[in-house]
């Protein structure tokens, strides 16, 4: 598998965002996206996703040049329209919005509607702790989930994630959706040819199977905990388009919900809790009890601080296809390609 520095592959992904229309700013901050992502070594929700996003620019209605409006704000609130831009372009507005309120008011919640998928959770939430808050992200999506029982497809899978620091060691870093596994995921197993657990979906004739591809293939993904994981994601509809006055439920556009994604930033500035300092050594002692009861315990975020640290070390891992991918998307779009 190739690899890139972040010196190479950055200006790489800005050139190509920049040449599907987007202006630097935004392509940096998109950019920024991805390779956060990208360094946590999950393999999906990643790097992986950029040709979408410039099919999606090139050919889906997705703007490049998106001017985000402020609809309403009250207190500490705000609600925006993202002008159907990129999800990585509107998610990160109304996360910087969030913390910029909670600054000033502890407390910080942003939405935004006409924006797209977001990518991941863990960017923001990461990029939150960084700054001192405790920061938690939301987002709809197109229905591809089952109610508990059924096998049709009614609500999206709608993730969610946080993040908050804790002294000397890495953030707490949740990133989940509310099925028993992402899309992504599950694209990625069938790509492996890999089988998966029963109770994770239904295929097209709503029978229990193992094979990932059936349930991709006009079958159904389940909600994680059945009923736990569908209020869950209600919740989310709620936070998310309810609150946004955006697209919910089967509203969202199916095959990526191109334009009726929405998103929601809450962020808690932990110097209003006892101070940052105070609030993230509580957190560590929380996290050495718990992993003093259970050696073996792996809290979120750990497994990513690894693999951030191999990045560092070693540059972007990239898969063949992708870098194939992305060399034709250079071609087209008249962009210089990394020796």
């Amino acid at each position: 598998m190739p690899h890139y520095s972040q010196e190479t592959l950055e200006p790489w992904i800005i050139s190509l965002l920049q040449a599907s229309g987007l202006s630097f700013t935004h392509a940096q901050r998109a950019a920024w996206v991805f390779l956060q992502a990208h360094r946590r070594g999950v393999g999906h929700h990643d790097l992986s996703f950029l040709p979408q996003r410039l099919l999606w620019l090139e050919k889906e209605g997705v703007n490049p040049k998106p001017v985000m409006s402020l609809v309403s704000s009250f207190g500490s609130t705000e609600v925006w329209d993202g002008d159907e831009g990129l999800g990585e372009i509107c998610c990160s507005h109304v996360t910087q919005r969030a913390m910029d309120m909670a600054k000033t008011q502890g407390l910080g919640y942003a939405t935004i509607r006409r924006s797209n998928h977001f990518l991941a959770a863990a960017p923001y939430a990461e990029w939150g702790a960084e700054q001192g808050f405790f920061l938690l992200v939301f987002s709809n999506t197109d229905p591809c989930m089952a109610a508990p029982g059924g096998a049709l497809n009614i609500i999206g899978n709608d993730p969610m994630g946080y993040g908050v620091g804790r002294t000397g060691a890495p953030p707490l870093v949740f990133d989940i959706c509310m099925a028993y596994s992402s899309l992504g995921n599950l694209r990625a197993l069938a790509s492996s040819g890999d089988e998966i657990p029963e109770h994770w979906g239904k295929d097209a004739q709503g029978r229990p199977t193992r094979d990932p591809e059936k349930v991709l293939s006009g079958g159904s993904v389940a909600p994680m905990a059945q009923h736990k994981g569908f209020g869950m994601a209600l919740m989310t509809e709620v936070l998310t388009g309810i609150l946004a006055g955006g697209a919910t439920g089967d509203q969202v556009r199916s095959g990526g919900g191109i334009n009726t994604h929405n998103q929601a930033v809450l962020a808690f500035n932990l110097e209003a809790f006892g101070g940052r300092s105070s609030v993230e050594t509580r957190v560590q002692d929380l996290a050495q009890r718990l992993k003093d009861a259970q050696p073996s315990l792996r809290l979120p975020g750990e497994r990513a601080a690894q693999k951030i640290e191999e990045t560092r070390n070693q540059g972007y891992g990239i898969s063949e296809n992708l870098v194939k991918s992305l060399k034709e998307w250079s071609v087209k779009l008249g962009v210089p390609t990394p020796e």
